[in-house]
């Protein structure tokens, strides 16, 4: 259930910080991550049309990847990456009060960057080892669980602070989804793919310029 969202808004601990790692790598790896990311005026404005519910809840994202975090990020191992994107997941899910996803990793196709569905969140595991994947599992994580929290707000609009022609709009293009197999286009246009896609550009917004 959705009233107690509150309750859940804490973060959780995450894994510990690692200390030992090249730190010239590590300040080249940072600013190449932070130098990737879109901070166009286009991409600024077009956040402004995020719901203010995802906006609160992907404010989180700064407080796990700190800059000291994204600079060792190329010398941990892939059973730490896990558990960090894991952690991060689990209290994106947190922020929306949603208890009953779970989050995994798989190998894919090297163009697919994960999937959510049946109470779950599954992201390639090419993300864990290789570090340059790092803003890629941000960024998909954040809009995994926007469709996560889409589906919740369909059912719960007014508790999400969500309109009740969005939510109606959402369940209409969840009811029809179209996954792109045949024709991308209409995949990529669908009102929930258009909304995830803004959830996972402004996590990374978070991490700063």
């Amino acid at each position: 259930m959705f009233d107690d969202w509150q309750e859940y808004g804490e973060i959780q601990e995450i894994p510990p910080e690692i200390h030992e790692f090249d730190e010239s790598i590590g300040e080249e790896f940072l600013n190449d991550f932070k130098g990737s990311i879109d901070f166009s005026t286009d991409t600024l404005e077009e956040l402004e049309n995020l719901n203010d519910h995802t906006k609160r809840a992907v404010g989180i994202t700064s407080e796990f990847f700190t800059d000291d975090l994204i600079r060792e990020w190329p010398s941990i191992g892939t059973e730490q990456r896990r558990e960090y994107l894991t952690a991060y997941g689990e209290n994106l899910l947190q922020q929306f009060a949603i208890q009953d996803v779970s989050i995994r990793f798989e190998e894919m196709e090297a163009n697919q960057r994960g999937y959510q569905g049946g109470g779950e969140i599954v992201l390639n595991t090419d993300c864990l080892s290789d570090p340059r994947r790092l803003k890629g599992a941000i960024e998909t994580m954040a809009h995994e669980c926007e469709h996560a929290f889409q589906e919740e707000a369909i059912k719960y609009p007014e508790a999400y602070e969500i309109s009740s022609e969005l939510a109606a709009l959402w369940k209409r293009d969840k009811k029809h989804y179209c996954d792109g197999e045949y024709d991308f286009q209409p995949y990529f246009q669908q009102s929930i793919e258009l909304d995830a896609r803004m959830a996972g550009k402004a996590a990374l917004a978070t991490l700063g310029g």
